[in-house]
């Protein structure tokens, strides 16, 4: 008797997760935290297809359009983000201080030798495997350390060149969902994160990160609640691999709730939809001394060889 009323109990609920899905919008139907998974520091953690993960696992991940998982630290194609004729000065996936380098069989993050902030042209950029960002002439180890605010007019904002919308600072949650309005969840869809552009400005800055709060289980008659939650950051300086990061927000209704007033607080504060501050990790380790470039290090590798060379002859004359 115990087993039937379980397996009734199972039929009801996937009953219900079906009719919900059926009549359900397109966004509820189609999120999901589908992709791949993979172990980091003996957790799952959950990348979006097409995406390279992000957060404390920033860029040693990379799901594929096929949902195949790559680690970008072995031989693939996943620092490649799945290109298989990738050149270096493309946008990339791995962790701070390495780049995507091209080896037999396909790609792999390995260590870079210089820093990215000390090349000063787009060839010099381009040759240690780091991205230039021309609109500034800046080189960079990659788009994590930058947001939507980058961006200083309208089309560019739009166009999201670099991906900050949804890799950038103030993206973590996206293509995840959070609990809130009583225990509810909401998805934070991946294709819902961008950069948007504000006619007014809030903090100072009209180019702000967008992210969609989206009611997973609802009832079709009576409607999905939709948020939208618009941020603009200001970013710190990279001290030491820290970076201070605040924030403001703002947020409206896409859909269900009758006005902002009635996004729950909770819901806000999962999303981090207001006022914050928060340390965050940045920048590329040093690698090097100071005025330490790459012909030095290979002259001292020179050097070093030589003189053990001279003593090892003399070591030769003296035992003849």
């Amino acid at each position: 008797m115990k087993w039937v009323i379980i397996i009734f109990v199972g039929i009801f609920l996937i009953s219900f997760v079906n009719a919900g899905t059926l009549n359900s919008s397109t966004t509820n139907t189609n999120f999901s935290i589908s992709g791949c998974s993979f172990e980091f520091n003996n957790q799952i953690i959950g990348v979006a297809t097409g995406t390279c993960s992000r957060g404390n696992a920033s860029g040693y991940f990379y799901c594929d359009n096929n949902k195949v998982g790559w680690n970008t630290l072995k031989v693939g194609y996943g620092c490649s983000l799945g290109q298989t004729n990738y050149t270096l000065g493309e946008s990339f996936c791995c962790p701070t201080g390495m780049f995507c380098n091209k080896t037999t069989g396909g790609f792999q993050c390995v260590d870079r030798i210089e820093n990215c902030f000390d090349q000063k042209t787009e060839s010099d950029c381009d040759k240690i495997g780091c991205l230039w960002m021309d609109e500034r002439g800046i080189c960079t180890d990659g788009t994590r350390d930058y947001s939507c605010s980058y961006y200083t007019t309208e089309n560019s904002c739009n166009a999201d060149k670099w991906g900050f919308g949804k890799t950038g600072a103030g993206t973590d949650l996206c293509g995840s969902h959070v609990k809130c309005n009583n225990g509810e969840d909401f998805a934070v869809p991946y294709d819902k994160c961008g950069c948007e552009w504000h006619n007014s400005t809030t903090n100072g800055q009209h180019c702000q990160v967008k992210i969609v709060g989206s009611q997973i289980f609802y009832n079709p008659a009576v409607g999905q609640d939709i948020f939208k939650c618009s941020s603009a950051y200001k970013l710190g300086n990279c001290s030491s691999g820290v970076q201070k990061m605040k924030w403001v927000s703002t947020n409206s209704v896409v859909s269900g709730f009758n006005n902002s007033s009635d996004v729950p607080q909770d819901c806000l504060d999962a999303t981090q939809c207001g006022e914050g501050y928060s340390t965050r990790m940045c920048g590329e380790p040093i690698v090097k001394l100071p005025m330490f470039s790459l012909f030095s290090l290979f002259a001292s590798m020179i050097i070093i060889g030589l003189f053990y060379f001279s003593k090892q002859i003399n070591l030769n004359r003296v035992k003849h």
